[in-house]
C-alpha cells in the first residue's frame, strides 16, 4: 500500500477507502454476482428447466448434476483446476488465456457438462457428462485463468496487473454487462391508479424466484369498491383467489387481511361478488382454470389448470408446490398487498416512493446471465424434444450425444452478450468495454442504467434523491436524453450479494427460535405485538421490535450474521413500530464507522494497524468498527459528516455513525477533480464526461492488445494537485494528462470562444503528443463448393483491381511489412475472393471462376506506419491476419484540450516561444486561456488549482486538493508569500514580441490539462468532387464515405436573403445532381429515347410529341416517377426563361 503524503483527516479517510478498494476492488459487485451465479443459480436453472418429455409421453429425460468444465492441468499454477478452454479444429482441447482469445477473435468460455436420467418405459438409465454448451467466463472470476496469479504471472500471460476484470471476451472483443436499475422484486409497491381510469389504487409485486422465473401479481381497488387480483393479466375477483388458496369463509379472509374494522368494511363489495362466482375451493380453482389464459400447461381439466396456475404463476417466489403450507404463505402475502392497498386508499399510508433507493435493486451480471441462460435452456429443451421425437423409430437405447445440439445453447448466450439484446426485451444490456483510458474503463464497469424510456420526461426519476447520498455519484451523468437515467456508483458503494436459500431459511428460523418472533400461524391475541418483516413478507410478531433490532445489529457487528443483512425500523399507519429485515441481492449499501456512546469505534490503534497492513478492511467489518447500511436502515441512523463534527457536538451520543470520507460521495471519475466543492455543479458533470475522453495509458499491455482503435499519450504525468480519490482509484498509476504552466490572459483575441494558445516549444518538448492505433484485419474464409479466399497480391485480371500503385507496399505474401509508411486508400492486406456469384460467372479466356479483389485498405482520411502484424487462425481454422497501424499525433490547431474543471477549448494559435510572454525569472507559460472563461462558469476550483499547482511546483510536492478536506486556499496563499511570490498568484509578464512589460498582472500557475480524443486529424473534411449515391445521384454523405458538405436549408436562406440566385443554382443544382431530361410540351410527360429508331418517343403522343430538353435535379425527376408509380399524373408545363 502506498504511503500517503497527507497528514490529517484526508489521511485517515484515504487510508480507509484505499483499504476497501485494495481488498474488494472497484468491480467486486460484478465478480461477486457472477461467482454466485456459477456456484448455484446456473445448476438450479438447468435442473428446473431441462425436463423433456416426448410428444407421446413414453420417454422422459431429466438433466442432473450440471457442472462447468472438467479439471485440466493449468500450466501457470501447476495445478488441476477448472479454467476456460478452447477446442481447436483438429478437436484438441487445451487451456486458453484472455489474451489469446482477444488475438484470435475467440470467445473466452468454459464448457457445460450435464448428466441425463432417461426413463424409457420401464427402462431407466443415465447418460453421463454430455456436453450441452459453453458459458462465457468473466475475467478475474473464480474460474478465470487470472484468478490467483501473481503480478509476474499476469505479465507473463500478457495481462495488465492493474486490469480490474469484471468483463467478458466474446468473439475477441471485451464486453460488459451494465448494471440495470430495477424496482425491488418480491416487495410490495402501492400507487394511485391513473387519474382517468376506474381504478383508485394499485398494489403490485414483481415475484422472482432464484432461478430467474419472473411473474407480476397485481391487486387493484376500483371505484365501485371491488378488489381484483391479476394473474397472468387475467382479472380475478379477490375472494375467488383466497378461496383457491384454502381460505373459504368471508370471516377468514377479512381477518387475514386486516383487523381494522374500518378497512374490513371496504371488502364488502368484493365478498358479494365472490359469493356469486365461487363458494368452495374447488369452484374457485375451476373458475381460475377457465379464466386464466396461457399455453404453459397441457392439462385440459379446469381444476388441475387452476391448481397449476396458483402453484407456478401466483407469487412463485414463495414456492411452486401445491402444499397447504405454500398456499397459506401466498394467502398471507396477498392479504398484506390488499391491506396496504386499502390503507393508501383511506390515506393512512403514503404510496410507495419508487425513487427511494431502499426500493431499488441493481441487477448485476449474474442476475442478467440467469435470464439469458433460462431462455437458452428453454430453446435447448424444445430442440431436444424435437430431436427425441424424430429418433423414436430407432431401436436400442437413446444416445444423448446424438440428440444434443451443443451449439444451440452456446449461440443463444453468446448472441445476447454480443448484441446486448436480452430475452426480456431490453436492449443495450451488454456493451463494448470503454478503453479510452483507465478511468473510463472503471467508470463503465460501475455504471448503472435505468430501464425508463429516454423519450419521456420522468423528472422525478432523473433528479437526485436524498437516499442516493454515498451510493450514486451526484456529478457523473451524461447530458441530453440520458441525464439522470444513466448513473454511476459512488466510490465506497457496494452491492449486496444476498443470502443463499439455505442461509435465508436458517436466519428466518433463528428469528423464531432465538429471538422470540411468533410465527403468524401461532398468534391468536395481537394485543401489544409488533410486526416483523423479512425480505418483503410478514413473517410474525414480536413484543418489542426495538429490542429485537438492537439484538440483530449487535449480532451483525460481532460477525454472527452476515454484514449484508439490513435491520430497519419503520412505523405502521397506527403508529406502532415495525421491523423490516432485508437480506436480498442488489441493494446498494455503503460503509460507515460505528459510533458507540458518542465515541467512534475506530481508534488510532486501528488506523496504525491498517497503515502497517496488520489489519484489513474485512477485519474492521468483522470487529464491528465499520458496518454496511442500505437506504432503508440509514433512515434510522444519525450520521456525523466527519470526526470534527462528532467531537465538537454538544450531544455526541445522538450520533450512530460517522462518515468514512466526505469525498466518497463522488464516483470514480468525479473524485479526481480537485476542489470540486468550489465549482458550479454542472462543470463537475461536464468534466465527468470529458475525463473519460482524455488520452492516457489505458492499459500497460497496449503493445500486444488487438484493440480496433486506441490512443496512448506519450508522456502522461501524475497531477501536482491531486485528490485522495485520484490516489485510491489508481489514477496516478494510469494517468491521463499533463501538468502545464497556464497563464490567464487575452492574447490578441486568439482566445475567443474558449480557444487555447499553446507554446510551440512546449509542443516540441512533447506536450500533448500521442499515438493513435487502428487495427485492420482479413480472414481467408471458406465457401460452399470448395472455394476459399486467398491472401495475396491480386493480379490485374481480378474484378475491382485498384491499380498497381495501391499494392506496391505489400510484401510477396500479400501482407504489408512492419514499419512501412502507409497513406489513405493504400492496401494493407491483399486478398482475392471468389465472386459472389462465382459458380455462374466464367472468365472468357480460361473458363475458371472469376475472382474479385476484396483487399483491406487504409481508411481514406488516415495515414500511419505499420506497427504490428499478427498472423494466426480463428475458431474455424481460417487464416486470420491482423495489422495494426500507428499514427503519431502532434498537437495542432483544432485539437481539443480540457482542464479537470469542465473548461474545454480547442487550440487556436501555436505561438513560437520567443513571441510568448514570460516572467522576469524566464518562466514561459505552456498555455494561455481566456479570462472570460471564468466569471460566468464559476469554476473557482481551477483558480485554486492554479495557486496550489504553483505551490506544489515550487515546493516539489503534491498538493492535496481533495474536496471538502483538502489544503485550504488561505494556507496556499501563505505558502506562496513565504516562497517570495505574490500570494494572489499573479505575475508581472514581459511581452516576448516587444520586450515591454505588460500593463497588467497576469494570473499564472500550474494546472493539470487533459488532451481529449477529439482531434482535428480525425474530423477535417473537404471535397471538390467524388462519389454520388446511386438512387438520387447526389453526393454521398459523411466523412467516411468521402461525402460532400451539405448546403442545408438555412444556408439556402442566407443566399436567398442576399439575392445571390446564380450562386444558389450553382450549389443546389450544378454542383449536386443536375441531370437533363426530355419532356413532351404537349402532354407534360417525360419522354424516352428509342435507340433503335434514334428518336424520342412520348408514351402519350407517340411520334407527334414536341420534345424539349430540360435541366432539373435528378431527385426531382425521381419524385415525378415515384408519383406516377402511385397513380398520380404530374405534368410539367414548359416555357422560355423569363416567361410567366
Amino acid at each position: 500500500m502506498e504511503s500517503f503524503a497527507f497528514r490529517k483527516d484526508s489521511d485517515v479517510s484515504g487510508l480507509l477507502v484505499r483499504s476497501l478498494i485494495d481488498e474488494k476492488g472497484l468491480v467486486r459487485l460484478h465478480l461477486d454476482s457472477y461467482n454466485r451465479f456459477i456456484q448455484s443459480e446456473f445448476k438450479k436453472i438447468i435442473e428446473e428447466v431441462c425436463v423433456i418429455e416426448s410428444t407421446k409421453g413414453d420417454v422422459k429425460i431429466k438433466a442432473a448434476n450440471p457442472v462447468l468444465g472438467r479439471p485440466i492441468y493449468d500450466p501457470w499454477t501447476g495445478k488441476q483446476r477448472i479454467i476456460p478452454e478452447v477446442t481447436e479444429p483438429d478437436f484438441v482441447t487445451r487451456p486458453i488465456t484472455p489474451m489469446e482469445a482477444r488475438l484470435r477473435g475467440l470467445s473466452y468460455t468454459v464448457p457445460i457438462y450435464c448428466d441425463f436420467v432417461i426413463t424409457d418405459g420401464d427402462d431407466q438409465y443415465e447418460a453421463q457428462q454430455v456436453l450441452i454448451g459453453e458459458l462465457p467466463v468473466m475475467l478475474k472470476s473464480s474460474i478465470c485463468v487470472t484468478n490467483g496469479l501473481t503480478k509476474d504471472q499476469l505479465i507473463e500471460i500478457g495481462e495488465d496487473p492493474e486490469d480490474p476484470g469484471g468483463y467478458f471476451i466474446i468473439n475477441g472483443s471485451e464486453r460488459i454487462i451494465v448494471s440495470q436499475e430495477d424496482l425491488g422484486t418480491n416487495h410490495i409497491f402501492v400507487e394511485e391508479g391513473p387519474s382517468n381510469s376506474s381504478v383508485l389504487t394499485v398494489s403490485k409485486v414483481s415475484s422472482v424466484t432464484r432461478t430467474a422465473n419472473r411473474t407480476t401479481t397485481q391487486a387493484e381497488l376500483t371505484k365501485d369498491g371491488r378488489i381484483y387480483v391479476y394473474i397472468l393479466r387475467s382479472k380475478i375477483p379477490m375472494a375467488v383467489v383466497f378461496r383457491a388458496l384454502g381460505f373459504v369463509t368471508d370471516r377468514d379472509i377479512a381477518s387475514l387481511i386486516t383487523r381494522d374494522e374500518r378497512l374490513q368494511e371496504l371488502l364488502t363489495q368484493s365478498f358479494i361478488e365472490g359469493e356469486t362466482l365461487a363458494t368452495t375451493e374447488s369452484e374457485a380453482l375451476r373458475y381460475i382454470g377457465n379464466r386464466v389464459l396461457g399455453g404453459f400447461t397441457k392439462s385440459t381439466e379446469p381444476k388441475k389448470r387452476g391448481e397449476e396456475i396458483i402453484a407456478t404463476r401466483l407469487l412463485p417466489h414463495l414456492g411452486t408446490s401445491n402444499s397447504q403450507e405454500v398456499k397459506t404463505k401466498k394467502a398471507q402475502f396477498l392479504a398484506l398487498m390488499i391491506e396496504r392497498l386499502l390503507e393508501v386508499n383511506v390515506g393512512s399510508r403514503q404510496p410507495t416512493d419508487k425513487d427511494h433507493y431502499a426500493n431499488k435493486r441493481l441487477r448485476l451480471a449474474g442476475d442478467l446471465l440467469a435470464i439469458v441462460l433460462r431462455n437458452a435452456v428453454q430453446n435447448f429443451v424444445k430442440d431436444l424434444r424435437h430431436n427425441l421425437d424424430r429418433s423414436r423409430g430407432r431401436k436400442g437405447r437413446i444416445q444423448m450425444k446424438a440428440l444434443v445440439s451443443a451449439n444451440l445453447l452456446t449461440d443463444k448466450i453468446v448472441h445476447a452478450l454480443a448484441t446486448g439484446n436480452w430475452p426480456d426485451g431490453r436492449t443495450g444490456v451488454s456493451q463494448i468495454l470503454d478503453r479510452v483510458n483507465y478511468l473510463s474503463t472503471l467508470s463503465h464497469l460501475r455504471r448503472v442504467v435505468s430501464p425508463l424510456n429516454r423519450m419521456h420526461a420522468n423528472p422525478e426519476a432523473r433528479e437526485l434523491h436524498m437516499t442516493q447520498w454515498g451510493r450514486i455519484c451526484p456529478s457523473e451523468t451524461p447530458e441530453g436524453v440520458n441525464v439522470g437515467l444513466v448513473k454511476n456508483l459512488a466510490l465506497t458503494a457496494i452491492v449486496s450479494v444476498g443470502l443463499t436459500e439455505t442461509e435465508s431459511s436458517r436466519f428466518e428460523d433463528s428469528l423464531y427460535r432465538r429471538h422470540g418472533v411468533q410465527p403468524l400461524s401461532s398468534v391468536t391475541n395481537f394485543t401489544g405485538l409488533q410486526r416483523v418483516y423479512f425480505d418483503g413478507r410478514l413473517i410474525g410478531y414480536h413484543q418489542n421490535v426495538h429490542q429485537l433490532a438492537e439484538e440483530l445489529r449487535s449480532r451483525r457487528r460481532s460477525g454472527q450474521i452476515s454484514p449484508e443483512i439490513s435491520v430497519a425500523l419503520t412505523a405502521s399507519p397506527d403508529g406502532k413500530p415495525e421491523l423490516v429485515v432485508t437480506a436480498d441481492s442488489g441493494r446498494v449499501m455503503r460503509p460507515l464507522i460505528v459510533v458507540r456512546n458518542g465515541e467512534s469505534a475506530l481508534t488510532p490503534k486501528h488506523i496504525e494497524d491498517l497503515a502497517t497492513q496488520r489489519l484489513k478492511w474485512s477485519d474492521l467489518v468483522a470487529a464491528g468498527v465499520i458496518e454496511y447500511l442500505d437506504a432503508a436502515e440509514e433512515e434510522n441512523a444519525t450520521i456525523a459528516v466527519d470526526f470534527e463534527t462528532l467531537k465538537n457536538s454538544s450531544h455526541p451520543e445522538k450520533y450512530t455513525h460517522v462518515e468514512i470520507a466526505p469525498w466518497a460521495i463522488m464516483g470514480v471519475v468525479a473524485s479526481i477533480i480537485p476542489y470540486s466543492d468550489h465549482n458550479q455543479s454542472p462543470r463537475n458533470t461536464y468534466e465527468s464526461a470529458m475525463a473519460k475522453q482524455a488520452l492516457g495509458l489505458y492499459s500497460s499491455n497496449f503493445r500486444i492488445r488487438p484493440d480496433s482503435r486506441g490512443h496512448i499519450l506519450h508522456y502522461p504525468q501524475r497531477p501536482i494537485v491531486t485528490t485522495s480519490g485520484a490516489r485510491v482509484v489508481g489514477f496516478e498509476k494510469r494517468p491521463a494528462g499533463q501538468n502545464v504552466i497556464l497563464a490567464v490572459a487575452p492574447f490578441e483575441g486568439y482566445g475567443i470562444n474558449d480557444a487555447l494558445i499553446i507554446n510551440k516549444a512546449s509542443v516540441e518538448r512533447g506536450l500533448g503528443r500521442s499515438t493513435f492505433f487502428r487495427l485492420y484485419e482479413a480472414v481467408e474464409k471458406k465457401y460452399p463448393g470448395g472455394f476459399t479466399d486467398k491472401i495475396s497480391i491480386p493480379e490485374q485480371t481480378v474484378r475491382g483491381y485498384r491499380g498497381s500503385k495501391m499494392y506496391e507496399k505489400l510484401d510477396e505474401d500479400g501482407i504489408v511489412l512492419p514499419e512501412t509508411m502507409l497513406y489513405g486508400d493504400e492496401v494493407v492486406i491483399g486478398r482475392v475472393s471468389p465472386s459472389r456469384f462465382g459458380s455462374q460467372l466464367q472468365s472468357v479466356e480460361g473458363g475458371g471462376i472469376l475472382q474479385q479483389d476484396t483487399s483491406v485498405a487504409l481508411k481514406h482520411s488516415e495515414q500511419g506506419r505499420v506497427d504490428r502484424v499478427i498472423i494466426t487462425f480463428d475458431k474455424d481454422g481460417n487464416r486470420l491476419v491482423r495489422v495494426r497501424v500507428r499514427d503519431n499525433r502532434v498537437p495542432e490547431l483544432g485539437d481539443k484540450f480540457a482542464s479537470r474543471h469542465g473548461q474545454k477549448g480547442v487550440l487556436a494559435y501555436v505561438v513560437p516561444q520567443e513571441d510568448m510572454p514570460f516572467t522576469p525569472q524566464g518562466i514561459v507559460p505552456d498555455m494561455i486561456i481566456n479570462p472570460h472563461a471564468f466569471p460566468s462558469r464559476m469554476t473557482v476550483g481551477q483558480l485554486i488549482e492554479l495557486i496550489a499547482g504553483k505551490v506544489g511546483a515550487l515546493e516539489a510536492r503534491q498538493v492535496d486538493g481533495t474536496p471538502f478536506i483538502g489544503e485550504e486556499p488561505q494556507s496556499l496563499k501563505e505558502a506562496l508569500k513565504r516562497l517570495g511570490f505574490n500570494p494572489a498568484g499573479v505575475e508581472s509578464l514581459i511581452d516576448g514580441r516587444t520586450g515591454e512589460r505588460l500593463q497588467a498582472e497576469i494570473f499564472m500557475g500550474v494546472v493539470y490539462y487533459q488532451k481529449l480524443h477529439h482531434m482535428v486529424a480525425d474530423k477535417i473534411h473537404a471535397r471538390a468532387r467524388g462519389n454520388v449515391q446511386i438512387t438520387t445521384r447526389q453526393p454521398t454523405e459523411g466523412r467516411a464515405r468521402e461525402g460532400g458538405l451539405r448546403f442545408g436549408e438555412m444556408e439556402r436562406d442566407v443566399l436567398i436573403g442576399h439575392g445571390a440566385a446564380a450562386l444558389l443554382k450553382d450549389r443546389l443544382l450544378d454542383n449536386s445532381d443536375k441531370t437533363t431530361v426530355a419532356v413532351c410540351e404537349n402532354c407534360g410527360y417525360f419522354v424516352y429515347f428509342d435507340s433503335r429508331r434514334g428518336e424520342y418517343v412520348c408514351p402519350i403522343d407517340g411520334n407527334k410529341a414536341k420534345v424539349s430538353l430540360v435541366s432539373v435535379p435528378y431527385a426531382f425527376k425521381l419524385l415525378m416517377q415515384e408519383l406516377i408509380s402511385l397513380g398520380i399524373s404530374p405534368r410539367l408545363k414548359l416555357g422560355e426563361v423569363g416567361e410567366r
